[in-house]
């Protein structure tokens, strides 16, 4: 089977008229790969919300949203309650490499786990423990628990991030047609 001829495009095309001081030629211009049949791929306007009229993507998406809205809120709790329990800013940094190191460590294999297993349902489960770990979090910051308590909470939900990344990345492509993935 032969590959169609793929047809390219310059992603600057110079303007006609206008800017006198300099022309096309001293500007160089990238080019950007186009479909096989791009003719037909010119006359069709892009649709910047194609997306998030599927259903299924959009409620994917407002979760997305929601889940790392809490996260964020959660990294800002926890750097202001250790910097205001130690006064140190090297605590701060413990706290990083809590939840960074198991996310380094246990990327690839959690990769592979979310191909092996139901991604849903592995999504589901590490927003569950998600939920249990900040569960713990508020319970250590209510009882003014250890600070070692804290980072070991922490350590678990960057284990649980290492493996919430690669089953939410791979459900993408079963949620949306092709030609919406691009603006999924």
């Amino acid at each position: 089977a032969r590959m169609a001829p793929m047809h390219y495009q310059e992603a600057n095309p110079p303007r006609v008229g206008g800017d006198t001081c300099c022309d096309s030629a001293s500007h160089p211009t990238s080019l950007r790969r186009l479909s096989p049949d791009a003719e037909n791929d010119r006359s069709a306007p892009h649709d910047a919300f194609l997306a998030l009229r599927n259903r299924d993507y959009r409620a994917f998406a407002l979760g997305f949203l929601a889940s790392s809205t809490g996260l964020q809120m959660l990294s800002l709790g926890l750097a202001w309650e250790v910097y205001e329990r130690t006064h140190d800013a090297m605590h701060l940094g413990y706290l990083g490499l809590a939840r960074a190191v198991p996310v380094l460590l246990l990327a690839l294999p959690a990769g592979y786990a979310a191909d092996l297993w139901d991604r849903r349902r592995m999504l589901a489960a590490t927003q569950a423990l998600f939920a249990l770990w900040c569960a713990g979090l508020t319970l250590t910051s209510w009882t003014a628990a250890p600070l070692s308590l804290c980072y070991l909470l922490v350590a678990l939900t960057g284990i649980t991030r290492s493996a919430h990344g690669p089953s939410r990345s791979s459900l993408m492509p079963l949620l949306v047609r092709p030609e919406e993935l691009h603006n999924a």
